[in-house]
């Protein structure tokens, strides 16, 4: 099952997204086209551009906030970030993009060394009793992390910039602990709550020790 939709992103520090600069110009269309969408896990406010055309139209994308699907030129290309409010480039980001391909990158950071691209296409439900999750290890902390649901170990030593493969867990409400490899020492602990037959991203971010937008935290992204 191949999900394209616009996803949901549940954040357990909450962003919201206000709209503005309506002017910019939509970029060209193309049939080979991919989808992308941008999850913002810096502290600053951002505007991202292919060719020179600004593709969140109506919105900035805010610390900790996340986009629909834009639908961007496929094959290698370069895409931008600028801060809101900047005409300048805060840096490049070059991608390569399958034709009709679906993919979400997560900013974690203010550098090409900071972007985590993750394949959205081929997410297979199950048919059973369950919701499909992967982990993206989206916190430049040093050490491995591992990610628990009901103290059951789902993802394990997963380092910076690493994407597990989707794998299937009884749906309902469950307690999410994501904790530093070979201590078992608890960084985070939440209640999740997964639906039947659905598909989702659970990311860490930010750093320990930090406040704010730069603590250091979890999400959950509905694909």
């Amino acid at each position: 099952m191949n999900l394209k939709a616009p996803f949901v992103v549940f954040f357990l520090i909450m962003a919201t997204l206000v709209a503005c600069q309506k002017d910019d110009l939509p970029p060209q269309v193309s049939t080979n086209t991919a989808q992308l969408s941008v999850i913002n896990l810096t502290t600053s406010q951002l505007n991202f551009f292919q060719n020179g055309n600004r593709l969140n139209r109506t919105s900035t994308i805010y610390a900790l906030g996340a986009t629909d699907y834009f639908e961007v030129f496929a094959g290698e290309q370069v895409f931008q970030f600028k801060r809101n409010g900047s005409s300048d480039v805060l840096f490049n980001v070059n991608l390569t993009l399958d034709s009709l391909g679906s993919y979400s990158l997560f900013a974690a950071g203010l550098s090409p060394d900071d972007m985590i691209l993750a394949n959205d296409d081929n997410i297979t439900i199950d048919t059973g009793d369950v919701s499909m999750i992967r982990f993206v290890n989206a916190s430049p902390e040093q050490g491995n992390f591992d990610l628990l649901l009901n103290d059951t170990l789902a993802f394990g030593s997963r380092a910076y910039k690493t994407i597990s493969d989707f794998v299937p867990v009884r749906s309902g409400e469950r307690i999410l602990k994501i904790t530093r490899s070979g201590t078992g020492d608890t960084l985070i602990r939440d209640t999740i709550e997964l639906t039947r037959g659905r598909a989702y991203t659970i990311f860490s971010k930010g750093l320990i020790g930090q406040t704010g937008d730069a603590g250091f935290g979890s999400g959950l992204i509905l694909n």
